[in-house]
C-alpha cells in the first residue's frame, strides 16, 4: 500500500471553482472548516488527514512528525524530523498544520484514536515501502 492509498477523511469534493474570487472563497471556507473542526474537539490528525497522507516533500515531512510522535524509539533514525527543513519548505497553511499537530498531540498524546490509526497506517506503508526497495 503507498501513502496515495491511503483513504482520506472528508466528505466528496464539490465542483471546482470557476472564478479566481469562488476558488478564494472556498479556501477561506475550507480553512474556516477545519479551525472550527478542532476547535469542537476534533482530532487534528483527522481534519488534516488528507494533507499528511500525499506524497510531496513537505506532506512526507509531516509524516515524519507523526511516526515520531507514534514511536520515535523506532523512526527517529528511520524518518528523521528537519524542522528546519519543514518549516524553509512548507507554505503558510502547512506551517499551520504542523502546529495543529503539535498543540493535538500535547494535549490528548496517545489518547487520540486518530494519530495513533494514522501513525500506524503510515508505519505499515513505511515499512512495506521498504520492503519492496
Amino acid at each position: 500500500m503507498s501513502f496515495t492509498e491511503l483513504p482520506t477523511a472528508g466528505a466528496p469534493a464539490a465542483a471546482p471553482p470557476t472564478t479566481y474570487a469562488e476558488a478564494v472563497a472556498a479556501e477561506q471556507h475550507r480553512q474556516r472548516t477545519e479551525r472550527e473542526r478542532i476547535a469542537g474537539g476534533e482530532s487534528p490528525f483527522l481534519v488534516h488527514r488528507d494533507k499528511i497522507v500525499q506524497c510531496h516533500s513537505t506532506a512526507l515531512r509531516l509524516q515524519a512528525v507523526v511516526l515520531n510522535l507514534y514511536n520515535d524509539g523506532v523512526w527517529a533514525k528511520k524518518a528523521p524530523v528537519y524542522l528546519s527543513s519543514l518549516l524553509a519548505n512548507a507554505d503558510e497553511e502547512h506551517v499551520e498544520v504542523l502546529m495543529d499537530l503539535l498543540r493535538g498531540y500535547a494535549r490528548r498524546g496517545e489518547n487520540d484514536r486518530e494519530f495513533l490509526a494514522l501513525g500506524h497506517q503510515l508505519a505499515v506503508a513505511r515499512q512495506r515501502k521498504g520492503r519492496r526497495s
